[in-house]
């Protein structure tokens, strides 16, 4: 965070106020990156204003009273939200209010971070569904992405030994749908995020750069078969592998592999 001193007017003199401004999308919070997604997608004065609040931490008071150069300025500090290229390690909205009909029901909670506490199954459907939204649009690719990553405690993609229980994908879905349409596009950026750092991480396996042509669906289907190869019955114990330790494999194998 950058701390920033703001001064202002007042009718009996001038007041001094410090503000902690992100310099980073890991430094967001969930409620001012849902604000600048609903801003990107309906542009708009108010929408802005919503935003600068959130991101700044200043009351709409304050925000009216600063000049136009105040807000040029601190406005430069939001320059990082227009390069996506490092990417982030975390989900910057930690969780959705869940199915259940009251307000302390369980709430549908994203992965940790460094994709902690998500299997390789997990990744591979929450990517292949992203990568259907990219190419389709298709507001049915954006539900699934989100039903996919925000999970309810105790639920897994993989239970084993009556630990865990089993998503329901498609139902989980439907309820997905009837979140606000930002918070859950905001997810897909968020995603977008976290391919860029795993680019850095695993440059063979995620490599950066746009691909020429039509943008094409994930093939994770030929890429787990070759991960498995010849130990089909292991195939669960690949699949509930933690996902972070079967991408340092595999991009091992496709670096050996160019050798």
């Amino acid at each position: 965070m950058r701390e920033v001193v703001v001064e202002s007017k007042r009718l009996w003199g001038r007041k001094r106020k410090c503000l902690h401004v992100p310099e980073s999308y890991g430094e967001l919070d969930g409620a001012c990156f849902v604000a600048w997604v609903e801003w990107v997608l309906k542009p708009s004065a108010e929408g802005q204003e919503r935003f600068q609040s959130a991101f700044w931490g200043v009351g709409r008071s304050l925000l009216l009273r600063m000049d136009g150069f105040q807000r040029y300025k601190l406005a430069e500090l939001a320059g990082f939200l227009s390069d996506m290229d490092a990417g982030t390690d975390r989900f910057i909205i930690p969780s959705f209010p869940g199915p259940g009909m009251f307000e302390f029901s369980p709430r549908l909670y994203a992965p940790g971070d460094r994709l902690g506490g998500v299997c390789l199954q997990q990744f591979m459907t929450a990517d292949t569904y992203y990568s259907y939204y990219v190419v389709t649009r298709r507001e049915e690719f954006l539900d699934l992405l989100v039903a996919a990553l925000y999970l309810l405690p105790g639920e897994c993609y993989m239970p084993r030994g009556g630990r865990g229980k089993p998503l329901d994908l498609q139902g989980r879905s439907a309820y997905v749908a009837t979140l606000p349409y930002a918070s859950r596009y905001a997810v897909f950026v968020n995603w977008s995020l976290v391919k860029s750092w795993l680019g850095h991480l695993f440059p063979s396996m995620f490599p950066r750069g746009e691909a020429d042509g039509k943008p094409k669906p994930a093939d994770w289907l030929s890429l787990f078969d070759a991960f498995v190869g010849e130990h089909v019955a292991e195939m669960g114990a690949y699949q509930s592998m933690a996902c972070m330790d079967a991408f340092r494999i595999i991009d091992r194998k496709i670096k050996e592999g160019r050798k």
